[in-house]
């Protein structure tokens, strides 16, 4: 904020002002780190959908892998992810 806008406000208008601009700032910077967690946590759910497609096809049991539910397999992604 400049001099004359300074001017403008009380001290505890500024402290006000200052304060809600760094939980704009913490605000921004946790949505970009939620961004990239979420990104991780897709990117492991994939990962297992290949790898049990590529297990399936390989496998001389394909019925294990027909029984085998993906929402288990986003389970173990989603604990994976949370620790």
């Amino acid at each position: 904020m400049t001099y004359a806008g300074e001017m403008l406000f009380s001290p505890s208008e500024l402290r006000i002002v200052s304060k809600l601009k760094s939980e704009e700032y913490l605000i921004e910077k946790r949505s970009e780190a939620l961004r990239m967690q979420a990104t991780e946590f897709f990117k492991i759910i994939i990962n297992n959908e290949r790898m049990h497609v590529k297990l399936k096809h390989q496998s001389s049991d394909r019925d294990f892998y027909d029984a085998l539910d993906n929402r288990q397999l986003d389970k173990s992604a989603l604990e994976l992810f949370s620790k």
